[in-house]
């Protein structure tokens, strides 16, 4: 019985030795099996399509970005335009609206802040309805959930459905209350992120008009 060293016995080293071939992996691309030139040309032509499709990939997702933000509503920036369906009235086109300072309110009627908001907007409806194009703007909500939450407010001001979050996404609206002031030329001057109270929405309005019949005057802050 031959000795074992390192769990191998000695006549099997000598057999590995004298035998090269069978001390290879047998795998593809080995000496033992050696690839094709074709199939070689094949692989680079396949690994080089590849590398143009993530890289063409990457490039469209970079321009795609670049266009979202760009895009952006921002203060001195265009409001992107958009039609919405009014709850109770006909679609609402923003750039319709053009030559009247536009205040937009995204809301949802679980949104504590909003409900704390909602006298507020209720009394700065009533007093600046005639001169303001004032939209309550909520999110994906049923139409009966929102009848049902302007009646406990005795809220009149119109709402616009955004029941697929188009705008939302459009208007880049990370959260609940926020609040777009649109100058009379279609800039936003504005961009207010949480409740208002009544002192605010008069000063902001204030602001608006100003920066608005500055025409292209410096935005206000947000």
């Amino acid at each position: 019985m031959s000795k074992r060293v390192d769990g191998v016995p000695h006549a099997g080293k000598a057999a590995a030795a004298a035998s090269p071939a069978a001390s290879r992996t047998g795998e593809p691309g080995s000496d033992a099996f050696p690839v094709p030139p074709d199939v070689r040309r094949r692989r680079r032509r396949i690994a080089l399509a590849v590398a143009l499709v993530l890289a063409a990939a990457s490039l469209a997702g970079v321009r795609s970005m670049g266009h979202i933000l760009a895009a952006a509503p921002a203060p001195g920036k265009p409001a992107p335009d958009f039609t919405l369906p009014q709850l109770d009235g006909p679609p609402v086109r923003l750039s319709d609206l053009r030559g009247r300072v536009v205040v937009l309110n995204f809301w949802a009627s679980w949104c504590a802040p909003c409900r704390e908001e909602t006298p507020a907007l209720k009394a700065f409806y009533q007093r600046y309805g005639d001169r303001v194009a004032f939209y309550a703007v909520n999110v994906a909500e049923p139409v009966d959930t929102v009848r049902a939450f302007l009646a406990e407010f005795g809220a009149t001001y119109p709402v616009l459905l955004d029941r697929d979050k188009t705008v939302y996404r459009q208007y880049r609206v990370t959260g609940y209350p926020e609040t777009f002031w649109i100058d009379e030329q279609g800039i936003v001057r504005i961009h207010w992120r949480g409740p208002m109270t009544l002192a605010d929405m008069e000063r902001l309005y204030e602001e608006t008009l100003a920066a608005g019949t500055a025409q292209g005057g410096a935005p206000s802050a947000e």
